[in-house]
């Protein structure tokens, strides 16, 4: 049997000496090596993934700044209050009972509205509201005939946020005319009219109704002296007057419009 006995190097050879750190150095090394290479350093260090940040995304991996509630601009609220309307519109022709109606940009405080709105000629009438930001004015007397009516409403008047306008308003339309006889046929003081010729009244305005029953309508004039036939309305300012028999040769006839006609609301 052979016998083997173990090799220590002596601790005091310097040979030896200068393996031993050789090899600690290079154990060193590969420990250090071993670090650098990832997945051998140990668990990663914990932050936001690489994948759930957007590479094009500018400062990528910094988390969004949350967004900051901003208040509309331009609101009803935030506007001083304004009249955006009328109907009739502005400059146009009043019928002589015609209402007229304001459209504002928002909600109105009505008495401070009201008390704003003046006229010239003075206005006499009753105001009524169908909403907060609509106001109606209705005349309780006609507007006088082909008359220029100037309205202002006031800075004064106030939303109901109590919000000032911011200057007044002028407004200014014209009223209707008279009712009057735009053509009449035979023509005034006319000579030798053939006496079973139908005379005729057209007026400047409508004054009847479309469609409405004749029998309800008013005549439009009266022949002096009396006679006989039957009248009715072509149209709505539009009267013809057929004589039944031939009208009395050799007589002057006078012919008087009716004072009652009037013109319907409406018509301009």
């Amino acid at each position: 049997m052979s016998t083997h006995s173990a090799i220590r190097p002596n601790s005091n050879d310097p040979a030896a000496r200068r393996a031993v750190g050789l090899r600690l150095l290079s154990l060193l090394l590969l420990l250090s090596m071993a670090c650098s290479i990832p997945g051998l350093g140990g668990p990663a260090a914990t932050g936001t993934s690489p994948a759930a940040v957007s590479p094009s995304a500018p400062g990528a991996g910094t988390p969004a700044p949350e967004a900051e509630e901003v208040e509309p601009i331009g609101t009803a609220q935030t506007l001083p209050p304004a009249l955006v309307e009328t109907d009739p519109p502005v400059g146009a022709q009043l019928s002589l009972s015609s209402s007229i109606t304001f459209y504002f940009n928002q909600p109105m405080q009505a008495a401070s509205v009201e008390a704003a709105i003046t006229g010239t000629p003075a206005l006499s009438g009753s105001f009524t509201w169908p909403d907060e930001a609509t106001l109606v004015f209705t005349p309780d007397v006609p507007f006088t005939p082909e008359t220029d009516l100037a309205l202002t409403i006031a800075a004064s008047a106030q939303s109901s946020q109590g919000m000032s306008m911011l200057e007044p308003v002028s407004l200014t339309y014209t009223t209707s005319s008279y009712l009057r006889l735009a053509q009449q046929l035979p023509e005034m003081a006319s000579q030798d009219v053939d006496p079973a010729s139908a005379v005729v009244a057209a007026f400047n305005r409508p004054v009847v109704t479309l469609g409405a029953d004749p029998a309800t309508l008013p005549a439009a004039f009266t022949i002096q002296p009396a006679a006989a036939g039957s009248g009715e309305w072509l149209n709505t300012s539009t009267y013809i007057f057929y004589p039944e028999p031939a009208l009395a040769g050799g007589v002057a006839y006078q012919v008087s419009v009716n004072p009652d006609l009037m013109a319907k609301a409406g018509s301009g």
